[in-house]
């Protein structure tokens, strides 16, 4: 390969949202059950769907593919609908695919290679996944290698589109600080090496602490506090970010 060439393909990738996640990287949030990971991920999603900011930062708008085998129908679907709302937006009119109960699993290459063309096709940016334990199917979390393998088909045949998957912490996260990040993930301690880009959200009220526990790229932050933000008859939602004040956590219902 030519120098130029070289270049052009190793050059630093783009920002998808401003300071926090780039284009085309894999991304892994994790977090206990409850935790509010899937709201983080679908605002997400909805701001990258909307081309309108995501936590005060600036994003690249493009299409957006939500697979989900983790939320029923009726609750993913009121909360794009919410989150579309606290932005000014009618979920419906944005471009999102949603893939939600449909029986989804990696270990089926024809499953992979249907969504990898629909991605390619309608030139998704952002590939949401909720949660990468329920979509596995017969692969195992304690070995990753083929699992990779086919999770990276879902950045599109370029690998330009951004995958951003949650996934759980198992009983040994209880005590975080302790064994740290990449062994409180469930299944293989490799996973988080599989990853350019990871976050952890803690807290078991809001406002939630989201932590940058790895990135290949410098981003602006390393540590944030977010809220939500809802109507009393919970028409609508936000998220925002917040001053970041330890003491909130656990105060504040």
């Amino acid at each position: 390969m030519k120098a130029d060439e070289f270049l052009e393909k190793a050059r630093r990738p783009s920002p998808l949202v401003e300071g926090l996640i780039l284009r085309g990287h894999t991304v892994i949030l994790g977090g206990f059950w409850g935790s509010s990971k899937s709201w983080f991920a679908e605002a997400l999603a909805v701001s990258v769907a909307a081309g309108v900011p995501f936590l005060d930062r600036q994003v690249t708008q493009g299409p957006v593919m939500i697979i989900d085998e983790d939320s029923p129908q009726d609750i993913l679907a009121e909360r794009i609908t919410r989150l579309g709302k606290g932005i000014g937006k009618e979920a419906g009119e944005l471009p999102i695919t949603i893939h939600c109960q449909g029986g989804f699993k990696l270990s089926s290459t024809r499953a992979v290679d249907m969504v990898q063309k629909e991605i390619e096709s309608n030139a998704i940016s952002l590939v949401v996944v909720d949660s990468l334990s329920s979509i596995l199917g017969t692969l195992s979390e304690n070995d990753m290698t083929e699992a990779r393998q086919r999770w990276s088909k879902l950045k599109g045949e370029k690998g330009t589109a951004t995958l951003f998957m949650i996934h759980h912490f198992g009983k040994v996260g209880e005590d975080l600080k302790e064994v740290g990040f990449t062994k409180a993930l469930r299944g293989s301690t490799k996973l988080a090496d599989s990853a350019d880009t990871a976050f952890s959200i803690q807290g078991k009220a809001w406002p939630r602490i989201i932590k940058v526990e790895k990135q290949r790229h410098s981003l602006a932050t390393e540590e944030f506090a977010i809220e939500l933000e809802e109507d009393d008859q919970k028409t609508w939602a936000r998220l925002k970010q917040v001053p970041l004040l330890r003491n909130w956590i656990g105060c504040k219902n």
